[in-house]
């Protein structure tokens, strides 16, 4: 689908297994935590793709505070809601 709905910070969507990687092994006290999936979703008919796409970069914004490393992406192979 020409990858219309993927974003990130601080990385590359391409490499960003490698990149996670790098950012892990760097890390000083890993802790017990080393990563966050999050999920969103929508009622039918609640939001478009871009929209969904939109208020889950603002999440993960939120989230991550600026301070790491994400990708974004917005399933776009469900039934569309206009």
């Amino acid at each position: 689908d020409s990858r219309l709905l993927v974003s990130s910070f601080g990385c590359s969507p391409e490499t960003a297994d490698i990149e996670f990687r790098f950012t892990l092994d760097q890390a000083m006290d890993k802790g017990d935590n080393l990563a966050h999936h999050l999920i969103q979703s929508f009622k039918p008919g609640e939001v478009d793709y871009e929209t969904a796409h939109k208020i889950g970069k603002q999440l993960a914004d939120e989230v991550t505070g600026g301070k790491y490393e994400y990708v974004l992406t917005t399933h776009i192979d469900r039934r569309p809601y206009p």
